[in-house]
């Protein structure tokens, strides 16, 4: 009966959310004690789904009611919520932290959330809070362009057009030098 329970346990997991428990379902068959390992996974689902500080820390960034949004973002950050990194680097973009701003964003990026790249993106371009990078501000626009974001493709493809003119500039440039060395 308690293979049966754990086995439904597992199967309700697949349906429910194949990526967040897919490790757990594996170590379901590689685990020697079995009522441990149900038991872990019941916290893991129970854990994920009672999370309802992910929802408050949404709402109040989208609000724009920062103060208290961060009180909920942080709580789902230590929960490991990784959908609530971006959120949190919201909350300390809007305080000029910069530092823990970009730390999020990265973190939310490395998840493949296409508003962090995006928002990183725009950082680094413009030199807001951080030290302009054009060349890092073209690397989150292309990863967000890998993820279907139209503007996110012209920015890549407006870097890309300015990145051939300083070439072609540069390399002008070089054959005017040495023609004036030939002309010396």
């Amino acid at each position: 009966m308690k293979n049966k329970t754990i086995l439904i346990i597992s199967i309700t997991t697949i349906l429910l959310s194949p990526l967040f428990f897919y490790k757990q379902i594996i170590g379901y068959f590689e685990h020697k004690d079995i009522k441990q390992y149900s038991e872990l996974v019941q916290k893991k689902v129970a854990t994920y789904f009672k999370d309802k500080n992910i929802e408050k820390c949404t709402e109040l960034v989208q609000k724009e009611q920062f103060k208290l949004a961060k009180i909920y973002c942080k709580k789902s950050v230590q929960k490991g919520n990784k959908d609530s990194f971006y959120n949190m680097g919201v909350v300390y973009l809007q305080e000029n932290n910069a530092e823990q701003a970009v730390k999020y964003l990265a973190l939310s990026a490395k998840n493949n959330n296409l508003d962090a790249y995006v928002k990183l993106a725009q950082l680094y371009k413009n030199g807001i809070l951080v030290e302009k990078d054009e060349e890092r501000a073209y690397q989150f626009y292309k990863k967000a362009c890998q993820l279907q974001d139209p503007n996110s493709c012209a920015e890549v493809s407006n870097f890309t057009k300015i990145k051939e003119k300083v070439k072609q500039t540069l390399q002008e440039n070089e054959k005017l030098n040495q023609e004036n060395r030939y002309k010396s």
